[in-house]
């Protein structure tokens, strides 16, 4: 009996803690092939103008620059992060950053997609322990996971107020080879200032956010009925 309320008391924590790993990264997922997502930002960020700008600049200097459409970069992006494509648009030096973003987020999504499925196999597991109690340790799986989430996202949003200083920190951290700065000028910075990931990282938080709160309502009202 002691061997088998440990093995629950291990389980209940361990499924918790990779129901916070799915709120944290599930959103990120979503986000990365969301391209009406891309398209919004695209236009508060006047990035088609901007584009436009540029190429009739080129044009005036007689640099030959070859017409880009943002819709086609996108598309060309989306599929290549999606390992259907390889990229067409970008400069080498772009490119060699956007294969380390794709490694990193296929990193990412490995994590994701394992605790959804670790997830899955200690809930399951958890039942057969105990049919009885199942019920209610899988509602407070429920609530201390969404309790947890919230915490964590108000600690990482307090601890990154600063996102501009943040933002270096983290290419720091994650591309330390440094093939991260690019002129103003070029492609990428046109299409994803600094405010297209200020918005991506806040809408990503947000996200979090509800489902955490989403994850907490579920049980209080479970609890009321």
């Amino acid at each position: 009996i002691f061997s088998k309320m440990k093995s629950e008391k291990i389980i209940f924590t361990f499924a918790i803690i990779f129901l916070v790993i799915t709120i944290i990264l599930l959103p990120l997922r979503s986000l990365v092939f969301n391209e009406r997502f891309y398209h919004s930002q695209f236009e508060k960020n006047n990035v088609y103008e901007t584009v436009e700008a540029q190429i009739s600049e080129a044009d005036s200097a007689s640099e030959a620059e070859p017409l880009i459409e943002p819709e086609l970069v996108l598309e060309n992006l989306i599929n290549f992060f999606k390992g259907k494509e390889s990229l067409n648009y970008f400069s080498e030096t772009e490119q060699s950053h956007l294969e380390d973003v794709r490694v990193l987020f296929n990193k990412f999504f490995f994590v994701l997609n394992s605790a959804i499925a670790i997830f899955i196999a200690l809930i399951i597991t958890l039942f057969y322990l105990n049919k009885k109690e199942f019920k209610t340790n899988f509602l407070k799986i429920i609530f201390l996971s969404g309790l947890s989430s919230f915490a964590l996202l108000i600690l990482l949003f307090l601890a990154t107020i600063n996102f501009s200083a943040t933002f270096d920190s983290f290419h720091k951290i994650f591309f330390s080879q440094g093939n991260y700065l690019f002129s103003k000028q070029s492609l990428l910075i046109r299409m994803f200032p600094e405010t297209f990931f200020f918005k991506a990282a806040l809408r990503i938080f947000l996200d979090s956010l509800f489902s955490s709160i989403i994850l907490m309502g579920l049980f209080f009202l479970s609890k009321k009925k």
